[in-house]
């Protein structure tokens, strides 16, 4: 997505520096560094969730005009359905057959 090193070096900053600790009577204890996780409640997390959505959006828009998965044909209109995405869920729709099972497993490897 030709994001510039300086926004990457800020997320893996983010990522690698991140340091905790916890209050035991209301004194906190001494700090301890965080895994590089992102828990759901991270500020960051909507928006590092983003960044692999919009790829493989592509990715099944590429796949659907080159013919390699099949999505649901709409009538009247034409609108073809291939993938709809919510908060952190993806659905596949397609036609139920062997080379559409393939090929969507091919993109998802």
């Amino acid at each position: 997505m030709a994001f510039g090193w300086k926004w990457r070096r800020w997320i893996k900053g983010c990522l690698d520096s991140s340091r905790a600790s916890v209050l035991v009577n209301g004194a906190p204890t001494k700090e301890f560094n965080i895994k590089r996780v992102v828990r759901q409640d991270d500020p960051l997390a909507p928006f590092l969730f983003i960044i692999p959505m919009e790829g493989l959006h592509i990715f099944m828009e590429a796949a659907c005009e080159l013919h390699y998965f099949r999505g649901l044909a709409l009538p009247y209109d034409g609108i073809n359905i291939s993938h709809l995405m919510y908060v952190d869920d993806v659905t596949f729709i397609g036609e139920w057959s062997e080379i559409n099972f393939i090929n969507l497993n091919r993109l998802l490897l």
